[in-house]
């Protein structure tokens, strides 16, 4: 497999409420990639849509950290990145708005997206 080069762009961040079935398309916990939002989330790992990169891909999003992209947004949306939260975390995304960062493509990850069911040792 080809390795990624490492970009970064300014790009607008917006952030959604995983298991919110009005920001989320037919079952709210579940992404793209397959993996249970909700149950990811809840224990600490950071997760993302985005279009212009395939699902898996690893970003650093400034000011906020490392995040793995398993999820998709509207077409509308190519070049942004909507970093999903909690549904406890609805007024955090609210206030979290849209941002302009820096993105930058880390590659993909050593290991696929978590599944529900999967062990975390």
């Amino acid at each position: 497999m080809m390795a990624m080069a490492l970009q970064i762009q300014l790009r607008e961040v917006t952030a959604y409420n995983a298991g919110d079935s009005t920001q989320c398309n037919d079952d709210p916990c579940i992404s793209a990639s397959g993996e249970n939002l909700c149950e990811t989330l809840a224990l600490g790992y950071r997760r993302c849509a985005a279009n212009f990169v395939p699902l898996g891909t690893r970003l650093q999003i400034e000011t906020l950290g490392e995040y793995v992209v398993v999820d998709r947004m509207h077409p509308r949306f190519s070049e942004r990145v909507d970093i999903a939260m909690t549904l406890d975390e609805k007024e955090q995304a609210k206030v979290f708005g849209i941002q302009r960062l820096r993105v930058m493509v880390l590659g993909l990850p050593h290991r696929p997206p978590i599944e529900a069911g999967d062990s975390l040792e």
